[in-house]
């Protein structure tokens, strides 16, 4: 059980090191003279297609809350 519980868990690290990408995000909210400024950033080690949609989706809801606020 020993060697079988081995091999699981190398092939579980094999995938999780293959087919899953590596994503940051970065958002930082400071108060200037009681305004706030909002700066996003992000990277990603694989798909930046995709992690690019879900960055703007994220900043476009984040205008939306801005907006909404008095």
């Amino acid at each position: 059980w020993v060697v079988w519980s081995g091999c699981f868990l190398l092939t579980l690290g094999c995938y999780l090191l293959f087919f899953m990408s590596h994503q940051r995000l970065w958002i930082i909210v400071e108060n200037k003279k009681g305004e706030y400024i909002v700066n996003m950033a992000g990277t990603s080690n694989k798909n930046m297609l995709s992690f690019t949609e879900v960055f703007d989706q994220i900043h476009q809801e984040l205008k939306k809350i801005g907006k909404s606020i008095p």
